[in-house]
């Protein structure tokens, strides 16, 4: 068996290769083929940047002999000028993975219904704009790439792909999900971004074995309570939507690693936040918050704090609580002095005071042992008090412009 990987690019005099060509050139070996590449420029999902066209010859049309690769398992086509394909390709009833990506597809192909044993499937970066009930036949599937598309709505028989395990829907136009979400119970891996949601079914509940959930830039302004059942999530990203609460049962999600929470219109956390032991990312950016969070002292494991953009005046001797904190940004806030418990944070690396009233340090921090840097930018500090204060504080790097 063997693999074929056609890169349709200019070659080094300057002459382009025709994908049909190669394509013909090689049935005769068609069947001992396992992996077929046809991708221009191969592609990652989540890359927004389009191939150049102008040192490549994309194929708009992909040749019927395609059928007689009945052996092939792995097909890239990514960056083609696709938009339909030939009934053979039906043929490929061994296709395992298959890359369709940044094509110009805008109905999800037919002829990849009877592929069967497909497990990965991508059409981000096309122009789709729904998915078909047939989809329930890819019963295999475990990862489903469609970010980047036109997709409003998905069909109810999207439960019937319970093998899935990776699910991005990034970059599309859904306004709500179906119930039937909750039945993709093995799902670990599920990007909604940049989409139009305004709620979540409350059967997002069933999908305890999701590790990453991403909602930034929709449009939530509630979250189920039910969400507090996703105990294995790691990584929870909520950012820029129209979040004003969250409920506390979110304080049951023990194993998460990082949330991210900016751009809403939030002014507090639950106390049962105090709950999140595993958290080291915690970002609150540009919110409503008037003060630190209580609950944000009692996150033992937390290393980066994202607060800026905030109306803070103070920072409480509560923040001595931080243990484990080495990135703390408080810029753009109204906070006007330090307070000696921040001492205590004694892991603390990076401090950004950028945009603040702030014009003094505890004096502690001349001997602080790994404080690194603190970023100042926009002070209202004189040339001649950071002069002083460079001199005073002789182990920190600072960064006023």
């Amino acid at each position: 068996m063997r693999t074929l990987i056609f890169l349709l690019i200019f070659s080094s005099i300057g002459c382009v290769n025709d994908p049909e060509q190669n394509l013909r050139r090689e049935l005769k070996h068609a069947e001992t083929v396992t992996e077929l590449g046809l991708a221009i420029n191969p592609v990652h999902d989540g890359i927004i940047e389009f191939p150049d066209p102008i040192f490549q010859k994309p194929m708009s049309k992909l040749p019927a002999e395609i059928g007689r690769f009945i052996n092939v398992e792995k097909l890239w086509l990514t960056g083609n000028h696709l938009d339909m394909l030939p009934s053979e390709f039906g043929n490929l009833k061994k296709l395992r993975e298959l890359d369709l990506s940044f094509n110009r597809f805008v109905e999800f192909p037919a002829s990849i219904y009877s592929l069967v044993e497909l497990e990965a499937l991508s059409l981000s970066a096309n122009q789709i704009t729904g998915l078909p009930s047939e989809i329930s036949q890819l019963t295999k599937l475990k990862e489903l790439r469609l970010s980047g598309n036109r997709i409003s709505e998905l069909p109810v028989e999207i439960g019937a792909l319970q093998d899935l395990e990776s699910l991005s829907l990034s970059r599309n136009r859904l306004t709500v999900l179906p119930a039937e979400v909750g039945r993709l119970s093995r799902l670990t891996m599920l990007w909604l971004d940049k989409n139009l949601l305004g709620d979540l079914p409350r059967e997002i509940e069933n999908l305890t074995a999701l590790h990453g959930l991403y909602l930034s830039e929709n449009q939530l302004t509630a979250l189920p309570t039910e969400i507090g059942n996703l105990r294995n999530l790691t990584t929870l990203e909520l950012d820029f939507n129209n979040l004003k609460t969250l409920p506390g049962e979110m304080g049951n999600l023990v194993h998460l690693e990082k949330l991210i929470l900016s751009g809403n219109q939030l002014h507090d956390l639950p106390p049962e936040f105090s709950n999140l032991g595993s958290l080291e990312e915690l970002r609150l950016t540009n919110n409503s918050f008037t003060r630190i969070p209580t609950a944000v002292s009692r996150m033992p494991r937390l290393k980066t704090l994202y607060l800026e953009t905030n109306p803070i005046a103070e920072v409480s001797p509560e923040i001595s609580e931080l243990k484990s904190i080495e990135y703390l940004y408080l810029n753009a806030t109204h906070i006007t002095e330090l307070p000696p418990e921040i001492l205590k944070c004694r892991h603390l690396r990076i401090l950004d005071l950028s945009r603040t009233p702030i014009t003094h340090l505890p004096q502690g921090f001349r001997d602080h042992e790994n404080l690194e840097s603190i970023f100042w930018v926009e002070s209202k500090l004189t040339l001649q008090q950071k002069t002083e204060m460079k001199k005073d504080f002789p182990r920190i790097e600072f960064v006023f412009d």
